[in-house]
């Protein structure tokens, strides 16, 4: 767990990615929210000041928050009065998504894939189900697929595993919106959450572009569909190239400056470094991929 970013220095955290900086104080947040509702109900039972230590607290709740099934409690036999009850109100009001949490023994053992050969994990009124894509050898590791997980949240949130790509690009897009543009694109909510996956850049990114660029009806055409974008997009990468080049302008910095962290053997910093180096690197290919190059030295 010592890998996490929560168990970070301050220092550190602040050289996240942005995306993963969001992750975190998502994670901080809620951390500190269960840690003071322990406090709380351990104080009203015992009438005292709890007797825990937040390190271990930390590591429990890490364990559970990081390893946990989704789970919403199929209906309970009968012969079960108190779980039928518990049905009987969950049916009447049903759990939340963060109630609807278990840990599973064994199939938590498996770490997290988003490669095809991944296992599906399903699951019923009897349990889990654990589906093989292929045939395994003996003593083979099996990982659990995690498809819709962007890099930042398996690196980061789950570190393990194989990674899909994902990189933010808010902070290279939304200053050169204008009052008006950011008002028009929230209209049909296509402002911010503008990324570049392991394919190419984003719909939203796309629609973000075409309002700086076309006239009003034209990206609103594309925006609902009734365009293509094919007729404008050379324009379009001239201007997504633009976005690119400050993009991995931000990322060649953050590898440099996470190499001479690197040379002090941490290794938080070698993990920042892979992922800056990863970010540069499918900047670099989807820059690449639109027909232009980086000129700027390495």
């Amino acid at each position: 767990m010592a890998e996490m970013p929560i168990q970070w220095r301050t220092s550190m955290q602040e050289k996240l990615p942005p995306e993963a900086a969001t992750l975190l104080q998502k994670q901080k947040a809620k951390y500190n929210k269960d840690l003071e509702d322990v406090r709380r109900r351990c104080r009203d039972l015992a009438h005292s000041t709890p007797q825990f230590d937040d390190a271990d607290y930390q590591w429990a709740w890490l364990i559970v928050n990081t390893r946990s099934f989704y789970w919403d409690y199929p209906v309970q036999p009968q012969s079960q009065p108190s779980a039928a009850k518990k049905q009987k109100r969950i049916a009447k009001a049903p759990l939340s998504r963060e109630d609807s949490m278990c840990l599973c023994p064994f199939l938590d053992y498996l770490n997290h894939s988003g490669t095809d050969d991944a296992c599906n994990v399903t699951y019923d009124a009897s349990g889990y189900t654990l589906t093989t894509s292929k045939t395994h050898k003996q003593n083979e590791e099996l990982h659990r697929s995690s498809a819709q997980a962007s890099t930042d949240e398996l690196r980061w949130l789950y570190p393990e595993g194989n990674r899909t790509e994902r990189i933010e690009l808010d902070r290279f897009i939304l200053p050169r919106l204008s009052s008006e543009q950011k008002a028009s694109l929230e209209e049909v909510d296509l402002l911010g959450n503008y990324v570049l996956d392991h394919e190419s850049t984003c719909f939203r990114t796309q629609a973000a572009l075409r309002i700086i660029l076309l006239p009003e009806q034209k990206w609103r055409d594309f925006a609902a569909g009734k365009d293509d974008g094919h007729a404008d997009q050379r324009r379009v990468n001239e201007l997504c190239a633009e976005v690119l080049n400050s993009a991995i302008d931000d990322a060649v910095t953050m590898r440099l400056t996470s190499k001479s962290w690197n040379i002090n053997d941490t290794e938080d910093s070698s993990r920042l470094y892979q992922r800056w180096e990863q970010i540069r690197n499918g900047l670099i290919a989807e820059l690449k991929r639109i027909g232009y190059k980086y000129e700027k030295s390495l």
